[in-house]
């Protein structure tokens, strides 16, 4: 684009499989938008814990904690995150200077309606989104 002479600040991702999101939660997002950041991500609060529930193979085929702790209940431990797929704001200063892998400043934004983070990766997902939508279970008031 900047070889036709436009340029922008900003990128936004808005993956076609993660087709549920509110347009509330995308102005949400631009409303908080720090022009320090390097990214802003749409998150959902997941089922799994790396501290409790997720687990690695070790060199000898044993499962391992994906993450050590001293906590022993999930109230004791940090939140985790995972990106839900849905609204990724990309800041394009920082897409110019260095890799995405690199990116130190990202913010989330949580999305708590569970239908907003439904992923379709697979015949299974794809029969829930129709449900979905077949049911009318989703709705964006804007």
């Amino acid at each position: 684009m900047e070889s036709e002479g436009k340029f922008y600040d900003l990128l936004i991702l808005l993956q076609p499989t993660s087709p549920f999101r509110k347009a509330v939660d995308f102005k949400n997002m631009l409303k908080n938008w720090d022009n320090n950041l390097d990214l802003m991500v749409s998150v959902k609060e997941p089922h799994d814990s790396p501290y409790f529930n997720i687990f690695e193979e070790n060199s000898l085929g044993y499962l391992e904690k994906s993450k050590a702790t001293l906590g022993t209940r999930r109230q004791d431990v940090p939140k985790v995150y995972t990106y839900n797929g849905s609204i990724y704001i990309f800041n394009v200063k920082s897409l110019k200077e260095k890799p995405i892998s690199s990116f130190d400043k990202i913010k989330k934004y949580i999305m708590n309606d569970p239908i907003c983070s439904i992923d379709i990766d697979n015949h299974f997902d794809w029969l829930v989104a129709e449900t979905i939508i077949n049911s009318k279970m989703f709705e964006d008031a804007e």
